[in-house]
């Protein structure tokens, strides 16, 4: 079980080649004190589908600590619908990522199987830009600046990760009209991706656009490369393509397996569904389980 903020268990689970879910806003209930933060999700990480159903028809319903929770008896069915005749949209790149040769891909390899299996798959334009960062920053940031002003921040100051630092002290010159900016752009944001997923039962993109960085590599180190070019700051500081999907918190995002890089580290995508419709990504992604190579799949690892 893991949070998502930012993509808490989608990145690790790409990273990993397993199974990592982004509940919609209110499926899985929180504790008290992470009730009222829409970007705050609780989620499975899983190697099968079978188990990633299991578990979420456990955790999934009310709670008295969560206002909330969903108060619906909703269960993900066990035998998941034929993908046949679906209609899927794509984008490589979210309109501003640069992403990592075999990342793309494989993601377009995915894309085939998809037709293959006897879906109608469509490349889409979002429209989005950075300034979808802009925004997850700002509102992130803003709860940064809350908790900065309890004072064992400042009592612990020395003992905290410059990461973290940097997170509160950016929430210090967050102001009122930022915010607003911020959640006008969330609203822009389905204002594009609303109508595509209208359209299809499922959009599909990377979980990272990149397979994976150095373990000893600072999250604050923005001077590295992607295809042979320079990383633009705000690719460098947000290289995990999670946090649009936690910015329009009532979509159900589940990271699968897709492939590996050369290196044999496994490459994810997000399979992002209609509000509140857990079924169709668990579905897509049991197709995805049933078709791809097993040594690409969680249950050999």
């Amino acid at each position: 079980m893991a949070r998502n903020r930012s993509g808490s268990s989608r990145i690790p689970a790409s990273c990993n080649g397993v199974l990592g879910y982004k509940p919609p806003f209110g499926r899985n209930p929180l504790p008290y004190e992470a009730t009222f933060d829409p970007y705050m999700h609780y989620g499975p990480l899983t190697r099968t589908v079978d188990d990633m159903v299991l578990i979420q028809n456990v955790i999934s319903g009310v709670s008295v600590e969560d206002i909330f929770s969903l108060r619906d008896d909703y269960r993900i069915p066990t035998e998941p619908e034929d993908i046949t005749g679906w209609k899927i949209a794509y984008s490589v790149d979210l309109g501003y990522f640069q992403v990592d040769d075999e990342v793309r891909h494989a993601l377009l390899d995915t894309v085939e199987t998809l037709r293959g299996l006897g879906c109608d798959v469509e490349e889409v334009e979002l429209g989005w830009t950075e300034q979808a960062f802009d925004a997850w920053a700002t509102v992130n940031a803003s709860r940064g600046s809350a908790a900065r002003k309890i004072g064992d921040v400042e009592r612990w100051r020395d003992d905290v990760s410059d990461y973290v630092l940097d997170w509160l002290d950016k929430g210090s010159s967050v102001s009122g009209s930022d915010l607003a900016d911020a959640l006008e752009y969330h609203v822009e944001m389905y204002r594009s991706l609303g109508p595509v997923l209208e359209r299809n039962r499922v959009f599909l993109c990377p979980t990272n656009a990149i397979p994976s960085v150095p373990a000893e590599r600072s999250p604050l180190d923005l001077d590295w490369m992607i295809n042979g070019e320079k990383v633009r700051p705000k690719i460098g500081e947000a290289w995990f393509m999670t946090y649009p999907f936690n910015v329009l918190s009532q979509l159900p995002v589940l990271s699968a397996p897709i492939g590996r890089a050369t290196t044999g580290v496994p490459i994810g995508a997000q399979l992002v569904g209609r509000s509140y419709d857990d079924a169709s990504v668990m579905a897509l992604a049991a197709a995805l389980e049933r078709t791809l190579p097993r040594s690409d799949w969680p249950s050999v690892i």
